[in-house]
């Protein structure tokens, strides 16, 4: 998603057949792997081979029966086209003169080499289409993945593209996120990011590649503060995050109800009985009841509370069926079991869950039916 985000479409000539140079070297890349190693001709006439290509689209060149390697890298060979983008008109300098005036001297003629078999690939791959524009080199085609990071990786600097790309990790908490991010928890700085004041770059361990995260790449992590997870977030990456809360919106739920039952209205009731019970990070998510339209039924809503709901509760009051009890405002969802005849004193009190009151409308309206608290969950004055 990085590369991607760095990314930037070669702007395309308004009109003519003209080919850039990311779509040539592409495929002048491909031409070249093809037959390694590649034999190319200095101005000269010695002779020289490509013998390999990195990720970044880097040739490396020798010399006839010598090993020294020479780097030709794809951002000076692309400075090199703009200034020469046929071979008419590298002709009209001299081959020392041609590249010094526009890179300097290093490798002059390692690069003159590689530039003049460029631009003959490049005028053979317009004969031989005929300078159809639509299908020259693919042109309008969709880049694999791995020509779009030789493209961004051969650049200079690492930068954004025009377009925003969001990264959401949920549960971002449940891994070890030091281990996760590694170093880069230093790149994902605000200055650090590529386009930044301060741009940070890496080397990955692995690929040996250069990495920058880009400013215009956001990164959001959720993670629910219900489990007390959040006590693993060490201060490093609560210091390169803004902590938004999300709290159950009851605003989400406003004119939803169900054959009469007002479903913001209960869900705001519960959840200050939670909170006053239990806690705040316990309350229940408005999401669980996004779903209900106008043409839900009770069973609809009998399967939220089935599924989702009553499980919750079980889970934070466990073994406290009073506490539940106060919650769904004694709606007659659980009752005491009565133990009939065990043949030995009862310890301890009973409860089951009544399957049959969850399709009756009366049960969810007495659960918020006595309370005085508002859709807003802000407590009024009874004489108010």
């Amino acid at each position: 998603m990085a590369i991607a985000a760095m990314y930037q479409k070669p702007a395309r000539p308004a009109l003519g057949p003209e080919l850039v140079f990311d779509d040539v070297h592409d495929a002048f890349i491909t031409e070249v792997e093809a037959s390694l190693p590649y034999r190319v001709t200095s101005s000269t006439g010695s002779q020289l081979a490509i013998v390999g290509v990195n990720d970044r689209g880097t040739f490396h060149v020798t010399h006839s029966e010598k090993t020294l390697r020479h780097a030709v890298s794809r951002a000076r060979l692309k400075a090199l086209y703009e200034v020469y983008p046929n071979l008419a008109a590298l002709k009209k300098k001299s081959a020392v003169d041609a590249i010094k005036s526009v890179i300097g001297g290093s490798n002059s003629t390692v690069y003159w080499a590689v530039l003049k078999r460029l631009l003959e690939f490049k005028e053979g791959v317009k004969a031989e289409l005929e300078g159809a524009r639509d299908e020259i080199l693919l042109i309008d085609e969709p880049l694999e993945y791995d020509q779009i990071k030789r493209r961004v990786l051969a650049a200079d600097v690492l930068a954004p593209n025009d377009k925003p790309y969001v990264l959401i990790i949920d549960e971002i908490n449940r891994g070890n996120m030091s281990r996760i991010f590694g170093e880069l928890i230093t790149l994902i700085e605000a200055s650090k990011r590529a386009g930044g004041p301060e741009t940070g770059e890496v080397l990955l361990p692995y690929s040996n590649e250069r990495f920058s995260v880009p400013d215009n790449l956001y990164v959001i992590g959720t993670m629910n503060t219900a489990d007390r997870s959040l006590a693993v977030v060490d201060t490093a990456l609560r210091r390169r995050f803004d902590f938004i809360e999300m709290m159950p919106d009851l605003e989400k739920l406003a004119q939803k109800t169900v054959v009469g039952i007002d479903i913001a209205r209960m869900l705001g009731v519960i959840n200050l009985r939670i909170e006053h019970l239990y806690d705040r990070e316990h309350t229940i998510g408005h999401s669980f009841f996004i779903g209900l339209t106008r043409d839900a039924r009770i069973e609809d809503l009998a399967r939220i509370f089935r599924n989702n709901v009553l499980p919750l509760l079980e889970e934070y009051f466990y073994e406290d069926w009073e506490k539940i009890d106060q919650v769904l405002g004694n709606s007659g969802i659980y009752k005491i079991q009565q133990p009939g005849k065990l043949g030995f004193a009862q310890k301890a009190t009973t409860w089951r869950r009544i399957e049959d009151r969850l399709i009756l409308p009366e049960t969810y309206q007495r659960i918020y039916a006595s309370s005085e608290v508002p859709v807003d969950n802000q407590v009024v004055d009874s004489d108010g």
